[in-house]
């Protein structure tokens, strides 16, 4: 948080800058930053004052939020992993699916990278290897389809 912005926090309400800079050390979502005011005590005016400050000066920006999240998990989760996540973090499904088509993200690239690094071994001739390799891969979030294509392309 920048030292103008905690600055004028501490000249407006002493208590609100000195949590608010606490708590805004990490990146949140709109509705996750509610719910930690809320939970700290603040008066429903005083969440949504400071809400409406941090979104005035980009400081709370769900779209962003969403983007960076994707981009940071976008090799070790599934898209329906990472949807699933955002929404309960409180992003809207239409903010979800828009930063979701915007952005390119491969399953089967994903697939791929888990199978290497679980040293998967299309030659094996143990159903219940090749079952459990499944079930870690559905358990992730990603689809039959995308986990048949991607294990054919491998083999």
């Amino acid at each position: 948080m920048p030292v103008r912005m905690e600055t004028r926090f501490r000249r407006s309400s002493g208590r609100r800058g000195t949590k608010v800079s606490t708590i805004f050390s990490f990146r949140k979502t709109e509705n996750e930053m509610r719910k930690k005011l809320a939970e700290q005590g603040f008066s429903p005016a005083s969440v949504e004052d400071t809400v409406l400050f941090l979104k005035h000066y980009r400081y709370l920006d769900d779209e962003d939020y969403a983007r960076r999240y994707v981009e940071k998990n976008d090799h070790k989760k599934s898209i329906r992993q990472m949807k699933f996540d955002l929404r309960q973090k409180g992003v809207s499904d239409d903010l979800v699916e828009m930063v979701f088509e915007d952005m390119e993200v491969d399953e089967s690239a994903q697939i791929l990278g888990l199978l290497r690094k679980k040293n998967y071994d299309p030659e094996e001739p143990d159903p219940a290897k090749r079952q459990k390799i499944y079930a870690f891969l559905a358990r992730k979030g990603f689809s039959y389809d995308a986990i048949n294509s991607a294990m054919k392309q491998w083999e």
